[in-house]
């Protein structure tokens, strides 16, 4: 989304669903500052720092858009995200990644972006996806299938 707001091309979209937002980038997962508590308090929770430091540092080789919101939008300002259409923020409450997540959630609402978060209760990292085929898990996925469904069908149509 805050791509399309560069490029002039919000109207394109109609919202953004976002599952475990991996936003924050390397240094930040390193660092694990104490406002981002779920770094360390959910660290090993299916994912761990390691691996997603790892990760953000393969989407950014040469360190370059650290903090560039388009490369991470964990670092955006409400001024960047006013004017972008309404969002779902889908948290787990027992993921690394929750408090960048709710962070980001937080900008959108103080940029003015009509903005819907959901932490799902004792879930670990993307646990609606991973555990489909666990009949005692069918709750989670349907669940998040519910919300997406309610988010798109409660969007304006551009008809």
């Amino acid at each position: 989304a805050l791509k399309a707001k560069q490029e002039a091309k919000l109207a394109m979209l109609d919202g953004a669903f976002l599952m475990c937002p991996y936003i924050a980038g390397k240094a930040v997962y390193e660092a694990q500052p104490a406002h981002l508590p779920s770094l360390r308090e959910c660290d090993g929770y299916f994912i761990s720092q390691g691996p997603m430091a790892q990760g953000a540092a393969m989407y950014d080789p040469e360190g370059i858009h650290g903090e560039n919101p388009l490369a991470f939008p964990y670092y955006a300002q409400p001024k960047d995200v006013r004017g972008l259409p309404p969002h779902y923020v889908h948290l787990n409450e027992l993921d690394p990644l929750r408090d960048e997540g709710a962070a980001y959630a937080d900008t959108l609402a103080r940029g003015g972006v009509a903005v819907e978060r959901r932490v799902a209760a004792g879930t670990f990292h993307a646990a609606e996806l991973l555990a489909q085929g666990q009949p005692e898990c069918a709750a989670l996925f349907d669940n998040l299938a519910a919300a997406m469904k309610r988010f798109a069908t409660a969007l304006p149509s551009r008809a």
